[in-house]
């Protein structure tokens, strides 16, 4: 798994659900719109300090950012996504 693509995809799941914008998330979270725009593509290496400005902002606990529906992706010989 492409953890900044999965990363970004939860992103704009949850801006989406909140009806934010992105420059609204952006503004929210404190970080560049471009920045913003670039996580939700996947395109963006996250820093960790932008991981928590985005959660917090989202009101999201982190951990759910990270969720893998594992029936829905293959799993490797060693059980790994």
């Amino acid at each position: 798994i492409n953890i900044n693509k999965h990363f970004g995809k939860e992103v704009k799941k949850y801006r989406k659900e909140q009806k934010l914008s992105q420059l609204g998330l952006a503004e929210t979270a404190r970080v560049d719109l471009s920045t913003i725009n670039r996580i939700e593509r996947g395109l963006e290496n996250i820093t960790l300090r932008n991981v928590f400005k985005i959660t917090k902002a989202l009101h999201v606990p982190l951990y759910k950012f990270f969720l893998v529906d594992k029936l829905t992706k293959k799993l490797d010989k060693n059980n790994r996504i």
